[in-house]
């Protein structure tokens, strides 16, 4: 079950006013809703980052590496709720050079 590639998703933090970017990951967009990450993590919105999904001990793992930082940035068990990263507004920077 995956979700409709052409809504967009936004990850709402009134808070937070970073966390209100799209979600681009389409690893996340294809999990069905219940199964994403309950926080709100930049790293859903950024091009750097890699996630992948598999089965850990019979349970789902989500995980999400940086290749920025090279570094874990997420995962299910462990999870690192990034709200912000300089990484995002450095590559908006570059783009519109």
């Amino acid at each position: 079950m995956s979700n409709d590639t052409n809504k967009p998703v936004v990850i709402s933090d009134p808070v937070y006013p970073a966390c209100q970017r799209e979600i681009t990951s389409q690893v996340i967009l294809n999990l069905p809703e219940e199964s994403r990450p309950k926080e709100r993590v930049i790293c859903m919105s950024c091009k750097q980052a890699l996630w992948t999904t598999s089965i850990r001990k019979g349970s789902q793992q989500i995980d999400c590496f940086c290749m920025a930082m090279r570094t874990q940035t997420y995962n299910t068990f462990n999870p690192n709720e990034i709200l912000d990263c300089e990484v995002i507004y450095m590559m908006e920077a570059q783009q519109e050079e």
